[in-house]
């Protein structure tokens, strides 16, 4: 394994930790105070349709976000795992009932449900585990996202969602990492700059 590997693999595992040491109720009552601010974003208030994230484990819970973004009429786009082509397909929901465990457990659209064009989206919301303020990003090693965002319209807001632990001095990273436009904790809005 490369040493780039190897740093991104102890980071998100220290930050992993640290994240799951959080108070169950410290977690929810942060998760909440961050899914309302992203509501009340001039990216999500202009946003028609919105790709989002179906949170597990230990993550930011993204729950009442998705609520809120079917209850304001928007578009909600959830990314299902095409195991085939090791990529997301992004596919519109209207009820959150209507989702199922993919292959990792996390929750996502059936495979029938209505697939949406990711040139349509207007915000990403990138999940993540560990994020730099030069909006760098680690996940958990797949590349499923950097694909998807290189491939995404330039213009479109890329948002990370996270508890402040998540934030972390540098993230190891190199030419294929996509980096995200905005990072909101519980307690700082971090708005990055860049060329993209």
């Amino acid at each position: 394994m490369s040493n780039l590997v190897l740093e991104k693999k102890a980071l998100r595992s220290s930050v992993i930790s640290s994240r799951d040491a959080l108070p169950a109720r410290e977690r929810e009552q942060a998760s909440e105070r961050v899914c309302e601010d992203i509501s009340s974003m001039t990216p999500y208030l202009r946003a028609s349709s919105i790709l989002a994230f179906a949170s597990f484990g230990s993550e930011l819970n993204t729950q009442s976000l998705l609520r809120r973004v079917i209850s304001d009429g928007k578009n909600l786009i959830l990314p299902r795992v095409n195991k085939a082509t090791q990529q997301l397909q992004l596919h519109r929901i209207k009820a959150l009932d209507a989702l199922i465990p993919g292959i990792w457990g996390i929750l996502e659209p059936h495979a029938d449900a209505i697939v949406f064009d990711l040139a349509d989206i207007e915000l990403i919301i990138v999940p993540g585990v560990a994020f730099d303020r030069a909006g760098f990003r680690i996940g958990y090693g797949k590349g499923f996202y950097d694909k998807l965002l290189s491939a995404a319209n330039p213009a479109t807001t890329r948002l990370s969602a996270a508890f402040d632990c998540q934030i972390v001095d540098a993230v190891p990273n190199d030419a294929h990492d996509e980096r995200v436009d905005l990072i909101i904790t519980p307690t700082q809005k971090i708005l990055i700059s860049h060329d993209r």
